[in-house]
C-alpha cells in the first residue's frame, strides 16, 4: 500500500518519535510510505529518501507544496497526519485520512476565556473527522471532556520497533557512575523543575541524574541545577535518537510530568526492564497491562517530596518486571491495525 504521513517535526518528544517510527514500520513490512516533515530537524542527517522537508516559510508555502508532491505520487491509499492544518492540501478521499491524537487536550486548555475558544478551536479541529486516539483513556477525554464530534473514532496504539530498541539499548555510554535518567522535551510540561527539587532531597548523594532531551526550557533548568548546588551530579546530554542506551543503563527512569498522553517512554523503558517513577500524569497507568505492583510508584503531581520518596524506594527494592504484554505494541501488530483502516471500508 501507499501511505503518507505528515508531521509538524520529527525531533523532540514521543509524537515525533511516533511519527518517524510509523514511518519506519511501514517501509520494514513492504509498504510504500512518506513521512512529510513541516520543520527542518537541527540534528537528524541521514534521512531516508522518503523523508520529505516541507521548506516554505508559511503553512500556506508548505501547504502547496505537498499538495504537489502528493499530485505526483497518486493512488495513496492512506494518510495519517498531527498536523491537521495539511489535510485540505491532501487530494485523496476524506475517508483515507486519519488524526491522530497522542495528548489529554483537557489538561492543557488553561483557562477563563482562553479555555473557551481553546475548546471551540478543538471542537471543530476534529467535527466529522476520522481519530486514531494512542490510548482508551485519550479517546475518553475527547468525547466526555472536549465532546467531539468526529465521523470515526479508532484506538491505535502507538508502534514500537521491539527488536531495534533492544539492539539500541547495547550501544556504549560514557557514563561510568551509577544515574537515574529523565527523558523529554525540554518543555514547561515536563517539570523538570519538580524532578531537580525531588533529586536534591533524596538520600543517596553520588548517583547521577541523565536528562536527555532539548527545549526552549533549557536556560530555566541551568538555574535550577545552579540554585540546588547540582552541577556535578545533573548532566544535560541535549536530544540524542537513541536514548534506549540511556534508559537501558539506568537504575531508574523519573517521568515528572504535569501531563502526558500515551507516554512512549514508559513503555520503552518496560521494554527494556528499567524501573519507572512517575508522576500520575498519564492515562498508560490506567490501563489494564500496569501492573498492580507497578502503581505504587506512581506518585501525585506536583510533590516533591514523594516523588523523591518513591525515587528512594525504588533505588533500593524494585519488583519484577514482566514485558511480555509489550508486544501487543510491536511494530507489525500495530501496522496491520492501520491497514485494516483501508481494508475494511
Amino acid at each position: 500500500m501507499k501511505i503518507i504521513l505528515v508531521v509538524k517535526e520529527i525531533e523532540g518528544g514521543g509524537i515525533q518519535k511516533s511519527y518517524l517510527t510509523l514511518f519506519n514500520s511501514f517501509l520494514k513490512y513492504g509498504h510504500e510510505a512518506y513521512l512529510f516533515v513541516l520543520t527542518k530537524p537541527k540534528k537528524l542527517t541521514n534521512l531516508h529518501k522518503n523523508i520529505i522537508i516541507l521548506n516554505g516559510h508559511t503553512k500556506f508555502q508548505k501547504g502547496l507544496q505537498l499538495k504537489n508532491y502528493l499530485k505526483k505520487l497518486s493512488n495513496i491509499d492512506l494518510a495519517i497526519i498531527n498536523a491537521e492544518y495539511m489535510k485540505k492540501y491532501i487530494p485523496i478521499s476524506q475517508d483515507k485520512i486519519f488524526f491522530t491524537v497522542h495528548v489529554i487536550w483537557s489538561h492543557r486548555l488553561g483557562k477563563g476565556i482562553n479555555k473557551f475558544f481553546k475548546l471551540l478551536k478543538l471542537k471543530y479541529r476534529y467535527y466529522n473527522e476520522n481519530i486514531i486516539t494512542v490510548s482508551d483513556g485519550i479517546k475518553k477525554d475527547l468525547m466526555e471532556n472536549i465532546k467531539i464530534k468526529p465521523k470515526t473514532i479508532k484506538i491505535i496504539p502507538d508502534s514500537y520497533d521491539i527488536d531495534e530498541i533492544n539492539k539500541l539499548s547495547h550501544k556504549k555510554i560514557d557514563i561510568k557512575d551509577d544515574f537515574i535518567v529523565a527523558v523529554g522535551s525540554l518543555l514547561p510540561v515536563k517539570r523538570y523543575d519538580l524532578l531537580i527539587k525531588s533529586f536534591s532531597m533524596i538520600k543517596n548523594k553520588t548517583i547521577k541524574l541523565i536528562i536527555v532531551g532539548s527545549g526552549k526550557e533549557k536556560d530555566n533548568i541551568i538555574n535550577l541545577i545552579n540554585k540546588y548546588k547540582l552541577q556535578k551530579r545533573i548532566i544535560l546530554k541535549g536530544f540524542d535518537e537513541n536514548p534506549y542506551k540511556y534508559i537501558k543503563n539506568a537504575k531508574l527512569l523519573v517521568l515528572s510530568s504535569d501531563s502526558e498522553g500515551f507516554s512512549r517512554v514508559i513503555i520503552e523503558s518496560l521494554i527494556l526492564k528499567t524501573p519507572i517513577v512517575s508522576t500520575d500524569c498519564s492515562p498508560i497507568f490506567k490501563e489494564n497491562f500496569f501492573s498492580e505492583n507497578l502503581k505504587k510508584f506512581i506518585v501525585p503531581k506536583n510533590n516533591a517530596q514523594l516523588l523523591a520518596q518513591k525515587i528512594e524506594q525504588a533505588l533500593n527494592d524494585y519488583p519484577k518486571i514482566n514485558n511480555e504484554f509489550c508486544y501487543t505494541f510491536s511494530d507489525k501488530n500495530i501496522i496491520n491495525q492501520y491497514i485494516g483502516l483501508i481494508q475494511n471500508k
